[in-house]
């Protein structure tokens, strides 16, 4: 697996079926000792029709991994073709976004694809008046009770308007 082509925040890696494994949705960590890498979201896969063994994926660039380790959200740093690519497997995701170590912590849902990983955010984030959006009403409803039942498992003042 390498890195084939860089255009902009789209990164195209060339992999070979049977050997790598690449799917649709995959997140991957792109990075090199000592240097910012990225993570990056498979959103494309192709299989050239002159050599079917080779399959080339597309990853938008999502964040930047800094050097100490932690994340942020995308810098513009582009990786270089020798950087290293892994897949980040679903108990990984959590440990790259710290959500399990907050101080107070307030369940918000569950990882999609492993429904037994809790989603936290601390509720210190919520101090300043916060918007709950999306595109059904039961969705909002939803996040809201689960920050209401945290926020009140915190012994937090909560006003709803």
């Amino acid at each position: 697996m390498f890195i084939e082509k860089i255009e902009q925040n789209f990164i195209k890696i060339n992999f070979k079926a049977g050997e790598e494994e690449i799917y649709l949705a995959d997140l991957l960590t792109i990075g090199a000792a000592g240097k910012n890498g990225v993570i990056a979201q498979v959103i494309k896969i192709e299989s050239p029709d002159s050599n079917p063994n080779i399959h080339i994926a597309t990853a938008k660039i999502l964040f930047t991994i800094l050097t100490d380790g932690k994340l942020t959200g995308w810098q513009g740093n582009i990786p270089g073709k020798t950087f290293k690519i892994n897949i980040i497997h679903p108990e990984e995701i959590l440990a790259i976004t710290s959500t399990q170590n907050v101080s107070k912590p307030v369940e918000v849902g569950q990882l999609s694809i492993d429904p037994s990983i809790a989603i936290n955010i601390d509720a210190s984030y919520l101090n300043k008046p916060s918007l709950v959006v999306g595109d059904k009403e039961s969705t909002k409803n939803h996040l809201l009770t689960l920050l209401l039942q945290g926020l009140t498992e915190e012994n937090l003042p909560i006003v709803i308007i």
